[in-house]
């Protein structure tokens, strides 16, 4: 699953309009990775990717955490957003 970096919302609405809204499909659609355009932001991407281009073909792919690790990695950025939003009192 693609998303964009941040967590600097303008409102609570913005954030459950936008990246609620995304985290939800993917995990109903149980998603087994996520980047996002700002690589190594975002689940150490630039070392998966050198590690892949050093050993072509892996044994396992590093780009895929399974679901399971993804649901939990989205539902942190979740709960940090959530953090942020009411750190910034835009409740």
């Amino acid at each position: 699953m693609q998303i964009t970096a941040g967590n600097h919302f303008t409102n609570i609405n913005a954030f459950i309009g936008g990246y609620e809204h995304i985290h939800d499909i993917g995990i109903q659609r149980n998603v087994e990775s996520v980047m996002q355009s700002h690589p190594n932001t975002n689940m150490n991407l630039l070392a998966r990717t050198k590690y892949v281009h050093e050993k072509y073909p892996p044994e396992k792919n590093p780009m895929l955490y399974g679901a399971e690790r993804t649901t939990k990695y989205l539902n942190i950025v979740r709960a940090c957003s959530r953090a942020y939003i009411a750190a910034v009192d835009m409740l």
